[in-house]
């Protein structure tokens, strides 16, 4: 299988996974079903994991897959603080790519668990 041709958010990505940089988020105690946004970063961490040694074609698929996936957990509200965690490390790929713009959704939700506390 031949790797990404160009250098991108994807290769990196398929960097990344290759080396193992990969944390992963606690368990919540006292909840035995994850929310929506931990449901989809599930999902998010197994395309991630498959970039590693993904083809030209599958490297583009799942590079998409993944933004997609990031663009439906920011679509919700998150649930609890694990939720906001999940967002936060698929967006920016565990910190190797910014975080979102001040006008981002989440800088609101932050905002919010910040007033509560």
């Amino acid at each position: 299988m031949a790797d990404c041709q160009y250098t991108s958010r994807r290769t990196l990505l398929k960097g990344l996974t290759a080396s193992g940089g990969v944390l992963a988020l606690a368990h919540v105690a006292g909840t035995n079903t994850p929310t929506p946004v931990i449901r989809l970063y599930r999902r998010w961490e197994v395309a991630r994991a498959e970039l590693s040694g993904a083809s030209d074609d599958d490297c583009d698929r799942l590079g998409d897959r993944l933004l997609e996936l990031e663009e439906q957990m920011l679509a919700l509200p998150s649930q609890n603080a694990a939720d906001l965690a999940a967002k936060i490390a698929a967006y920016s790929h565990w910190g190797d790519f910014a975080l979102p713009e001040p006008d981002s959704s989440i800088w609101a939700e932050i905002g919010s668990l910040i007033a509560s506390a």
